[in-house]
């Protein structure tokens, strides 16, 4: 793993055609560079869409699902300040959820038609590589992505 601003200027790099390195990149120097590029190696951040004294809220494109073979998509990422409402927002939204379950095990409350399904957590407080994240972003640690 490089510094960021190392991985940047490589991912930027063009060739003679004008292609950007990261573009071009064969599947596992792309997933490298978006490692050290992306928030949690997967989001890039768009626009602040709103804060309050609990949570930021961003709309975020998750440059990952490109390399699926998806389209580009959005998704919301509300960083919370504190773990205790962000623990009480996953309870709210599942069934059985405790602290240390997997959301895979878990039954949702609310129909996805109507509540933003949760597409990721990040636990701040389980996860070293997610307050180095947050510490180079400068962000609160506990993040839930929404689609």
């Amino acid at each position: 793993v490089c510094e960021s601003h190392v991985a940047k200027a490589l991912a930027q790099a063009q060739d003679f055609r004008g292609q950007k390195a990261i573009d071009v990149a064969v599947p596992p120097i792309r997933q490298a560079l978006q490692t050290a590029l992306l928030l949690y190696g997967r989001y890039e951040l768009n626009v602040q869409l709103g804060s309050n004294d609990v949570c930021i809220v961003y709309r975020g494109t998750d440059v990952r699902a490109q390399d699926n073979k998806e389209a580009k998509t959005t998704a919301r990422l509300c960083f919370y300040h504190q773990p205790e409402p962000f623990h009480n927002e996953l309870m709210s939204r599942y069934e059985n959820y405790m602290a240390d379950y997997e959301l895979t095990n878990l039954d949702q409350r609310f129909d996805s038609q109507y509540v933003l399904p949760v597409v990721s957590v990040h636990n701040g407080g389980q996860e070293k590589s997610v307050e180095v994240e947050a510490m180079k972003s400068e962000l609160p640690l506990y993040c839930l992505v929404t689609e």
